[in-house]
């Protein structure tokens, strides 16, 4: 039996350099981690409405709590490090998930009414809706960044670098 080396492929090393480099950050896992659970939320919606015949109401809260408790548990241990889940930090991702729901929900009732009552004349429809939506995703966004960076996951006073001079 012969044994022959892989051809030396120089991009490898490169990528696998800028992929650890790319995920090395925090902020990146964490915005990968809520991209694959929007994706993760879809199946289990249909097995919960499709297969178990629920309800579309009940089916939608079954769904986004599965999806939450897991990327919870993902969160806390991939993106920031941490060896143990704490019911502490369980229970501040859930509110400060409730919280992003509320701004989000705000956001897009206010700025859909804002947005049809300005430009109602000069814009489709279906726009104002569209870009309400866009507005609230955004708002969303950073408040649910903030939240988990700052509060649920926030590092203790002590472990903090001192200032550099």
């Amino acid at each position: 039996m012969v044994i022959t080396k892989r051809p030396n492929n120089s991009s490898l090393p490169k990528f696998s350099v800028f992929c650890k480099r790319l995920f090395g950050d925090p902020k990146v896992r964490w915005f990968a981690v809520g991209l694959f659970f929007t994706g993760f939320n879809f199946p289990v919606l249909y097995l919960l409405q499709q297969k178990l015949l629920l309800s579309d109401n009940a089916a939608i809260l079954i769904a986004s709590e599965i999806s939450l408790v897991v990327r919870f548990f993902v969160n806390d241990r991939w993106v920031f490090g941490q060896k143990r889940p704490t019911w502490k930090r369980f229970w501040q991702y859930h509110v400060a998930t409730a919280s992003s729901f509320v701004i989000w929900n705000g956001t897009a009732i206010g700025a859909g009414y804002l947005l049809r009552w300005q430009f109602s004349t000069v814009m489709p429809d279906w726009l104002p809706l569209q870009l309400a939506a866009l507005i609230a995703t955004c708002c969303s966004f950073g408040w649910s960044m903030f939240t988990n960076f700052f509060w649920v996951w926030r590092q203790p006073k002590a472990s903090r670098r001192p200032p550099q001079n």
